[in-house]
């Protein structure tokens, strides 16, 4: 439980920072905010597992089918395209060989 809270704390450290820069707000404030944010996104995830029609967000899936296809289908791909486009000039095989198989792992869905 302590280690997934250490996790937390540090996947959040983005957006509270953001949100003390841009906000112009105290660490303390802007850690509650995120936290309160992510706390009703997670509670509209779980929401969207009740069964029935209401719960349908996109099309015929429910919230967690629709972000968890955004993450495998489109977000994954492309970071990984975008690593290997960064990273393209240190090793052969991600000019050569990474970037196209990324490429054609993104495409692939819709093909």
């Amino acid at each position: 439980m302590l280690a997934a809270l250490g996790s937390a704390v540090a996947i959040m450290e983005p957006i509270v920072s953001a949100l003390m820069q841009f906000a112009r707000i105290e660490r303390i404030t802007a850690a509650v905010l995120a936290g309160v944010a992510v706390w009703f996104l997670a509670l509209a995830v779980v929401v969207s597992l009740t069964p029935g029609e209401s719960a349908l967000w996109y099309g015929n899936r429910n919230l967690f089918e629709f972000l968890d296809r955004l993450t495998a289908v489109l977000l994954l791909p492309l970071v990984s395209l975008l690593v290997a486009a960064f990273f393209r000039y240190w090793r052969f095989l991600l000019r050569y060989v990474a970037a196209p198989a990324i490429v054609l792992l993104l495409l692939a869905p819709h093909i």
